[in-house]
């Protein structure tokens, strides 16, 4: 699945919800987001950053 910046315009619980589904989904999984905080909460196997 490929995300781009799937937490945008979220409200709280939403937000919790979507990092929570996001753990859980089983398959490969791209997600680009400028929130480190967001990214984080997703837990994943690998992460990478880019500079700017």
């Amino acid at each position: 699945m490929l995300l781009d910046e799937p937490d945008n315009h979220l409200d709280h619980a939403s937000r919790q919800l979507l990092i929570q589904v996001l753990t859980d989904y089983p398959d490969a999984l791209l997600q680009v987001s400028h929130d480190p905080d967001f990214v984080a909460g997703v837990v994943i196997e690998r992460a990478y950053q880019l500079a700017d």
